[in-house]
């Protein structure tokens, strides 16, 4: 039987201590950047659906506070952008828009809890829909992203 020496074992924990380092290190960037794309992802959502409450929560609301947005002028809003659109002129008031975000590129700003990532967007509803490229700027802050700009 053949023993192995104590250097050998010695290696083996350090590579496995170094293997363990590096998933965990791995799994919180994983958890960091797809919380930038959930952030876009619920954005655009709310933007779709025109839900005030669940865009306040993704988005910096500091100015639309101060120009007294409500809910219903919020979706109202929302529902107008979308029936100007010659892609959705056949909107009914009771159609529900959905949106689909794939993200492109995650870019880092000026500081680890500024980003920028550029996503492909597609509205749909009823066989009508609208895709473009869409660029938006991210926030780190009280432990979620924020979404502080989009060129939606």
């Amino acid at each position: 039987m053949i023993k192995n020496s104590s250097s050998t074992k010695i290696m083996g924990k350090l590579f496995a201590a170094l293997t363990l380092l590096l998933l965990a290190a791995v799994t919180a960037m994983s958890w960091y950047i797809g919380g930038q794309n959930r952030a876009i992802e619920k954005y655009c959502a709310a933007v779709s659906s025109g839900s005030y409450k669940d865009f306040a929560k993704t988005a910096v609301t500091d100015e639309l506070e101060s120009m007294d947005i409500t809910s219903e002028k919020f979706k109202a809003a929302s529902r107008s952008y979308f029936k100007e659109l010659p892609e959705f002129s056949e909107l009914g008031e009771t159609d529900i828009i959905s949106s689909k975000v794939e993200i492109n590129e995650h870019i880092m700003d000026s500081s680890v809890t500024q980003w920028i990532c550029m996503a492909d967007i597609d509205f749909y509803c009823n066989g009508m829909s609208i895709s473009y490229p869409a660029k938006f700027k991210l926030r780190f802050s009280n432990g979620k992203w924020i979404v502080t700009d989009s060129a939606i």
